[in-house]
């Protein structure tokens, strides 16, 4: 069965148990990758916090790899999930340009994180 991480589903609380059965549950062998498989995938990735669009861009992107690459069921899917959001993690720029202050404060752009919780 394909490993799936808490840290990278969310918190270890209770709602980061919960999306991990989920995943899970979509990653059990012999889990055919059906219509179904991706309805899921597709909320449980919308209930992680990705988003309506990244979640059903991820979903897309899977559906077409399996095809792509012959993937037959829900461990090798969720594994090639994996390599997708990698992807598309690699696309944005994670670095916190604290070099960007100026004189002008309008033109500021710092990154910045919250932590709520």
């Amino acid at each position: 069965m394909a490993e799936i991480n808490v840290g990278i589903m969310g918190c270890g609380g209770r709602m980061g148990r919960m999306l991990v059965a989920e995943m899970q549950g979509l990653a059990a062998p012999g889990r055919k990758l059906d219509d179904a498989f991706y309805d899921e995938l597709t909320e449980v990735l919308i209930a992680a916090d990705c988003g309506v669009e990244l979640a059903e861009r991820l979903a897309t992107a899977l559906r077409h790899r399996a095809r792509r690459e012959k993937l037959e069921d829900g461990p090798a899917a969720i594994s090639a999930l994996k390599g997708e959001i990698l992807a598309v993690m690699s696309t944005y720029d994670r670095s916190l340009n604290l070099n960007r202050l100026g004189d002008n404060p309008r033109q500021n752009k710092i990154a910045t994180s919250r932590l709520l919780g």
